[in-house]
């Protein structure tokens, strides 16, 4: 029995140590897996630290990295582990990222980041990393500021806030109250107020552990409600999440609780973070210091080895080191945040080949903008002796600036490194480009610019570039590159500079000009003092400019401008300030750097130093330097004259600064006077003149007493000008007369008579064209291998790339080049040298005209000859294949293979296709129509088995463009014509789908429904529908619910159903079907509260597509929409203001004439509200005004009747002001138009009109009943 209980004895001990052994593994297993996940997490928060960072590549290859460690140690203990799940999961994102990070402007050039890291107007300038504060307190605060943007743009409601954090960190909280607090939307609760709603309800200090821990119970929810008397309660969690040492990852948890609910009903996640860089910051101080003083001290001993040293100047020249160096190394951060004003940064996402052009621009501002900055004071303060140390001394000074540029690059790369383990690398780099700045700037002081100084220009923007990107091996070629320019540097040869002459005028055609001035107030432009603005209305702005000068050429001084291009920002501005109002020129060195910095505002600097994400702000501080500069130009000019002409072109800033300037008190005479035919609106003009054209009359008179010409030559060339020109001006007769007298096209007996053989058209230009000709023509019998090339070249037009021109020759890029070469030294009839768009041109355009004659390009196709045929189709073949989408050159592959033969139709149609379809999108509908009728003329010639399918496309082609045109006009199309398309869509063949969406928007917008309704059953019939299409149709089906059946609730099905549909699609058919539903959605449930966002999406698709009159449609829902909600918020005027803009872009007359009057009643509604301020009232009734002169011009009836609309709203404005004269006569007026009109049938207009009749005045001319009658 002993024995047998020994052995169970045994037995059990056996088990027992089993199971404890089992356990035990099961325990260390479990700890090593949480071991394992805490390391995934902590690798985890460099994939969101480099997220952050806008593709920080390194990073990410950093996380990769410790990923592959972790993996291959965990596979090697547990091969099968759930953890390796998500460590692929992860390592599939990092490296995606990787890829899309390898190509980024950020990760091409990392240092980028750094460009504008001025932490003295931006405490987060160095983004994530953090050199001044605690970097767990602004991780923290970041994710929080993201919170509290998230609330703002989610939440309406004020909420009640509290607290807590994990780990418990109240520094943390306290931080993230106060940034609450900061907005009135949130009632924040310190800790003190938690504790006692606790204890007002009877909860103890473990329930408060319990909660400050997460543990959130309903007796928690409950007593804070109840002591806070809420029904909107926010509980932010700051959670710290694992990071690496010197890293800090927070997620900021926003949970919103409503009472008698335990879960909350939203939650908002924001993250945060930060990088220690704090140690780093004194030995990047005193990197900096020690830069400034090898700087100074190297300086100082090159100074010193001058001949031009002075003893006596030696804290003089080493406060001139110093200030270069600070010059240096501020510069950039007052000029990058007023260029990105101008030009934005590119953001961190974009491709680096897209964005490389910036890096280029910052390159030379780092590099060239202190010698300008330090130059510039030179000759600002020509009589300081101080200034003048550094005249001579510029190399030393491109020394200290070389230090200057570097210091800030190493103070870059030690930050993104983290540490200097790898600055040392950097020595010898450093020590190559501060030689090169040296040579640079001794060539600035000796005023010579050699070749070698352009090599040092180029290769120190590619080393600067090369140190930005941290591409070791570009730096060290560049630098090697920079060395070799440096010892070559003595064997360059000096750059020849050349003049301009300046321009005359002819003052003898001002007696013709001002009898036609109908104002004749030009004397009140010389008297009183101020800035005054005037409009000059004439169609020559030659003639304009001249009566002016003459008129007041009595002491004043006159600048010219004309603007060029309304896309140039501040066009106007940079002209008028690059003026030299003493009219002397100088093209020294000197004087160039003189020209750059008066283009400089100094004294207002610092104002363009402001913040760059308001960019608003910063255009203001902008336009105000350029105001003070603009002043500082004139110094004691008493009367100044600036003819402004070319106001077409007149660019959006300039124009925004002729306000601002307008408001300036001077006791200078200034004349702002503007010459042209489009009078600006908004800029309050002290006087309109207007110089009428002149009549036929008067220009006869003018050839015969100034010209000396006979009646009859006289009333032939102006007979000839009125049929080729629009407006004929004094200029224009000048020109062609003197044209005819070198063609001996007349001749003198006591007066000019015509040449009996001759004719005024055959001769206008013939001197210059025949002897152009007779020049061509020796050159081609001198060089007849030179004829084919020239043929091809003259197809290819005014200018031409050469790889088309080698693919048309047949001949190699290297041949090409060489045969431009030869016939360009040979003849001249090519320029050799590129233009600036690497483009190859004929030396002018009466050489490219002269070619075509004398190879009878523009002849008709029976009198081209066959090689020239041959010539036109493959320079066509060249050009498409070269252009292969949309082209600008369509028009003239087109036309080439016109004239290369009716054996080449194929190709002909093929091009008219897309040509027409080109000519669409431009909105030219007439031309495509002509394109296709020549098309379908063709096809007469055509024979080929798909005769009968180009027909078809042709044919649809034709319909799609009438349809357009009505659209795009405002014309109406006959029922009958589109109805017959319509009953024969099914006949069109495979092009038919193009016809749906046109016919469906035609049919809707003549109110169609029956035809619509029909239509959309035939296209249903086909079962082969894109999806994109499919929902259009279900779109129009929604409109005939909404509009034809009245059943509104139908109709809000179909379109969600569609929304649903077209939501996930990004393809433009799919885009431009989503932003119309959108539209229809908004402007017919403006009460849901999704339609907003439904505008403002379909605006963005609209932007996206470039659908100007789309985008105008989608501005004027949102503002109905808007006004609706608000009718005098800011955003209902801007978005009205952004309509009317976008309709006069179109020259959208209908539009212009309802947004206007939309505005006015905004205006008004603002007035209403606060009378304080006069302006409200005042563009309230310029824009009725604007629209009622419109009434003069020939427009539709649909325009007319909102003009109508007009004066009823300024009878409006007479009643509130009590005007009774003002009422009684636009009441007159309105009757008579209303009463001339046709019957006005919709009630919604006829109700505004009696309303607007209807007043409190006694001697009211209209009774109810005379109301009544004209709309019966």
């Amino acid at each position: 029995m002993r024995i047998i209980e020994f052995k169970l004895s045994k037995t059990l001990t056996i088990f027992y140590l089993f199971l404890s052994l089992l356990f035990s593994n099961m325990a260390l297993s479990s700890e090593k897996n949480t071991n394992y996940i805490n390391e995934l997490n902590t690798i985890e928060s460099y994939y969101w630290i480099a997220l952050e960072e806008k593709g920080n590549h390194k990073l990410f290859s950093k996380a990769l990295n410790k990923l592959n460690a972790l993996e291959n140690k965990i596979k090697k203990i547990t091969p099968a582990s759930s953890i390796l799940l998500k460590i692929r999961g992860l390592k599939e994102d990092i490296r995606q990222q990787l890829d899309m990070s390898s190509d980024t402007f950020f990760g091409i050039f990392p240092l980028s980041r750094f460009f504008n890291n001025n932490f003295l107007t931006n405490s987060i300038a160095f983004g994530t990393y953090e050199l001044f504060d605690d970097y767990n307190v602004m991780s923290s605060n970041q994710g929080v500021e993201n919170l509290l943007k998230t609330l703002k743009e989610k939440e309406r409601k004020q909420l009640d806030v509290i607290f807590i954090s994990n780990p418990l960190d109240y520094a943390l909280e306290n931080e993230a109250l106060y940034l609450f607090n900061q907005s009135p939307q949130f009632f924040v609760h310190n800790q003190k107020e938690v504790n006692d709603a606790f204890v007002k309800n009877n909860l103890n200090e473990n329930d408060i552990s319990d909660f400050k821990s997460g543990n959130l119970n309903e007796k928690h929810l409950q007593s804070f409600f109840k002591s806070f008397d809420t029904n909107d309660l926010l509980l932010v969690n700051i959670e710290k999440n694992p990071s690496f040492l010197k890293d800090a990852f927070y997620v900021i948890k926003g949970s919103y609780f409503k009472p008698d609910q335990l879960k909350p009903i939203k939650i908002y996640r924001n993250m945060g973070f930060s990088r220690d860089r704090t140690n780093l910051l004194n030995p990047i101080i005193l990197l900096n210091f020690s830069f400034l003083l090898v700087a100074i001290i190297l300086g100082f001993i090159l100074y010193r080895k001058k001949t031009n040293y002075n003893p006596d100047k030696n804290l003089q020249f080493l406060s001139i080191l110093s200030l270069s160096f600070i010059i240096s190394r501020l510069s950039p951060y007052i000029v990058i945040p007023g260029l990105n004003s101008i030009i934005s940064m590119p953001p961190p996402e974009t491709l680096a080949i897209l964005s490389f052009w910036y890096v280029i621009i910052i390159s030379i501002i780092f590099l060239f903008l202190p010698f300008i900055f330090i130059h510039g004071l030179k000759l600002k303060f020509k009589k300081s002796d101080y200034f003048q140390l550094i005249f001579s001394n510029s190399g030393i000074i491109g020394i200290v600036f070389s230090f200057g540029i570097i210091s800030w690059f190493m103070t870059s790369f030690v930050i993104y490194e983290g540490s200097f383990q790898n600055a040392t690398q950097f020595i010898i780099p450093i020590i190559i480009f501060s030689l090169n700045f040296y040579e640079f700037g001794k060539n600035i002081d000796k005023s010579e610019i050699k070749l070698s100084t352009y090599f040092i220009v180029l290769l120190s923007i590619l080393f600067f570039m090369s140190l930005v990107s941290l591409n070791y091996t570009y730096i060290y070629i560049t630098s090697f590159l920079l060395l070799v320019n440096y010892a070559l540097s003595k064997l360059m040869f000096n750059k020849n500079q050349s003049s301009f002459s300046s321009n005359k005028t002819n003052n003898k055609l001002i007696k013709w000009i001002h009898p036609h001035l109908k104002k004749e107030n030009l004397l009140k432009i010389k008297k009183n003092t101020g800035i005054k603005f005037t409009f000059l209305k004439t169609i020559d702005e030659t003639s304009g400019r001249l009566l002016i000068k003459q008129s007041l050429k009595d002491n004043f001084l006159f600048v010219e401008i004309e603007c060029h291009n309304e896309n140039s920002s501040f066009d106007l501005i940079n002209q008028l300030l690059e003026k030299k109002f003493d009219g002397t020129t100088n093209q020294s060195i000197e004087d160039t750097i003189d020209s750059i910095t008066n283009f400089i505002p100094f004294s207002s600097l610092l104002n363009m130093a402001a913040n760059q994400s308001n960019q608003e702000t910063s255009l203001d501080h902008i336009l105000e330097a350029a105001s003070l500069e603009f002043f500082e130009k004139l110094n004691n000019q008493k009367n100044v004259c600036i003819l402004i002409s070319g106001l077409n072109y007149l660019d959006k800033e300039s124009f925004k600064w002729l306000h601002q300037i307008k408001n300036y008190n001077t006791n200078l005479n200034i004349n702002f006077i503007f010459i042209g035919t489009k009078l600006l609106s908004n800029l309050n003009f002290n006087n309109t003149l207007t110089l009428e054209d002149l009549v036929p009359e008067d220009l006869i008179n003018f050839l015969k007493q100034e010209l000396n010409s006979d009646p009859i030559l006289a009333e032939k060339i102006i007979e000839y000008l009125n049929e080729t020109d629009d407006k004929t001006t004094l200029n224009d007769i000048e020109l062609i007369f003197q044209n005819l007298k070198r063609s001996n096209s007349i001749y003198l007996d006591t007066k000019w008579h015509l040449d009996i053989n001759k004719k005024i058209e055959d001769n206008i230009l013939k001197d210059e064209m025949i002897s152009l000709e007779n020049i061509i023509n020796e050159s081609l019998q001198n060089f007849p291998e030179y004829k084919t090339f020239l043929i091809i070249s003259a197809c290819l037009g005014y200018q031409f790339n050469l790889k088309v021109l080698s693919d048309a020759t047949g001949l190699s890029l290297i041949e090409t080049a060489k045969t431009i070469e030869d016939i360009s030294i040979k003849t001249g009839i090519i320029e050799n040298t590129p233009n600036a768009n690497n483009k190859i041109k004929f030396r002018n355009r009466s050489t490219l005209v002269t070619l075509n004659s004398i190879f009878s390009l523009n002849e008709t196709l029976d009198n081209i000859p066959l090689i020239q045929r041959t010539c036109c189709f493959n320079a066509a073949i060249a050009i498409k294949n070269y252009h292969k989408g949309y082209s600008n050159q369509n028009e003239r592959i087109f036309n080439l293979f016109e004239k290369s033969g009716t054996n080449n139709l194929t190709y002909t149609l093929d091009a008219g296709l897309k040509l027409s379809s080109n000519l669409c999108v431009l909105n030219q509908f007439d031309k495509a129509n002509i394109i296709i009728e020549k098309c379908l003329n063709y096809l007469k010639h055509y024979n080929s088995v798909n005769k009968n399918d180009l027909f078809n496309q042709l044919l649809i082609e034709k319909y799609f463009i009438e349809l357009e045109k009505s659209f795009y006009n405002g014309t109406i199309i006959e029922k009958e014509y589109l109805s017959n398309i319509a009953e024969k869509w099914l006949e069109y063949g495979n092009y038919k789908n193009k016809l749906i969406y046109p016919i469906m928007r035609t049919l809707y917008n003549l109110r169609d429904y029956k035809g619509l309704k029909s239509f959309i059953k035939i296209v249903k019939k086909d079962p082969e529908l894109d999806k994109w299409l499919v929902c259009d149709i279900e779109h129009y089906t929604a409109l005939i619910e909404i509009q034809f059946h009245k059943k509104l609730d139908k109709g809000k099905l179909l379109l969600s159903k569609c929304i649903k549909s077209l939501l996930n699609e990004n393809d433009n058919q799919f885009l431009s079907v989503k932003s119309r539903v959108f539209t229809t959605f908004a402007n017919h449930f403006s009460s849901d509260k999704k339609s907003k966002d439904y505008i403002n999406e379909s605006i963005e698709i609209k932007k996206q597509l470039s659908d100007k009159p789309g985008l105008a449609r989608s501005y004027g829902s949102l503002s109905r929409l808007l006004f609706t909600e608000n009718p005098i918020s800011n955003e209902t005027l801007e978005a009205t203001k952004q309509w009317f803009i976008i309709n006069e872009e179109n020259k959208d007359i209908f539009g212009i004439i309802f947004s206007r009057n939309f505005l006015g009643k905004i205006y008004f509604n603002i007035h209403k509200t606060n009378q304080s301020k006069v302006n409200n009232l005042k563009n309230s009734k310029q824009q009725y005004n604007e629209n009622i002169r419109l009434l003069n011009n020939k427009i539709d009836q649909g325009s007319q009747i909102q003009i109508f609309t007009s004066f009823a709203d300024l009878m409006e404005i007479a009643k509130f002001e009590k005007d009774e004269n003002t009422f009684l006569d636009l009441s007159s007026k309105l009757y008579n138009l209303l009463k001339d009109f046709e019957k006005i049938e919709n009630k919604f207009f006829i109700d505004i009109f009696k309303n607007a009749f209807s007043s409190k005045f006694k001697n009211t001319p209209y009774s109810k009943q005379n109301i009544k009658e004209i709309f019966n």
